[in-house]
């Protein structure tokens, strides 16, 4: 039948890149723009980068959006970078605390 012939395992190649909080790396967060594939520079371009935003890993206008705001054709860009929704919010809230570390020198308090 179909599911003896499958290879169950092969669903879970990937899981090897997750760590123990269960993020796992994206795969071109490493890569300089002329070293990504086209498809991944065409989703980085949908995203708002371009060679000298992606090379200085400076924001684009999408960067500071949580998933949910994020139109349909950005969630798929970013899926194709590597992101789902935890993976996007989680970078949009370490960015988040980051800046407000480095901009006001403490972590936000409320």
């Amino acid at each position: 039948s179909w599911n003896e012939d499958s290879d169950s395992d092969s669903s879970d190649s990937d899981s090897s890149d997750i760590d123990s909080s269960g993020h796992g790396s994206l795969p071109f967060d490493h890569m300089a723009w002329h070293e990504l594939p086209r498809d991944a520079r065409e989703a980085a371009e949908k995203l708002g980068h371009s060679a000298e935003t992606w090379d200085q890993n400076l924001q684009s206008s999408w960067d500071v959006k949580r998933w949910g705001e994020l139109p349909l054709e950005q969630q798929f860009a970013a899926a194709v970078l590597g992101y789902d929704e935890s993976k996007w919010n989680n970078a949009i809230d370490l960015a988040h605390n980051i800046a407000s570390v480095v901009f006001l020198g403490r972590p936000n308090q409320r």
